[in-house]
């Protein structure tokens, strides 16, 4: 997880930060859900226990972003692409990390991640990714929908995944989903299916 100098500062706003934007985000996962990928953490809206957007307990404490997992390594080793989830300009790219990490080591971080500023102040950001897997530089543009990596366990990670953040001005983090527990608005241009259940993947 990504160690934000404003993290404790976000957690205290992220209930209260009001959207102000309209929806712009496309799923940052190629491939179909539940049948190559499952999300198994979202945002946690609340500081003293768990709380996702749905007033569900698919989350960690402090979890700070949306966690899509693949089935297995050989999964990963096959290519898994992940996609920009909106158009901008690629503010930071960390690619050469071992990406085969199995044990969980807060020290570590996002470890392999690309950062995207966005026109309307938000930034995305992609960790966890496989080594090598990126062909951007710091600068370029991107378009919504490009592939800018591959999904990997890299940094502070157990298994295969991407970790996918939005902040508002690089300032608190945002939750793009809808929920009862969460915002009143969604950021996804098509909302990606709440997952209720857990199971075996």
């Amino acid at each position: 997880m990504k160690k934000h100098p404003f993290y404790l500062y976000a957690l205290l706003l992220i209930s209260s930060v009001k959207i102000n934007a309209q929806a712009f985000l496309y799923n940052p996962m190629a491939g179909e859900e539940l049948v190559d990928y499952t999300v198994v953490n979202y945002v946690d809206w609340d500081e003293n226990g768990l709380h996702d957007h749905e007033c569900g307990s698919k989350t960690y404490d402090g979890h700070q972003g949306i966690d899509f997992t693949l089935a297995s390594f050989a999964a990963m080793d096959e290519g898994h692409d992940v996609l920009a989830a909106a158009d901008g300009e690629i503010t930071f790219v960390i690619d050469s990390l071992f990406d085969r990490e199995t044990v969980s080591d807060v020290s570590k971080g996002l470890g392999n991640y690309i950062a995207i500023r966005h026109t309307n102040h938000y930034y995305s950001y992609y960790g966890h990714l496989k080594q090598h897997s990126s062909v951007y530089e710091v600068g370029q543009q991107v378009v919504a929908g490009e592939v800018i990596g591959q999904v990997g366990s890299s940094g502070n990670s157990t298994d295969p995944h991407l970790h996918f953040e939005l902040w508002f001005d690089s300032l608190y983090v945002v939750d793009p989903f809808l929920g009862e527990c969460g915002n009143g608005e969604s950021l996804w241009l098509d909302e990606i299916t709440y997952q209720t259940e857990f199971s075996i993947w």
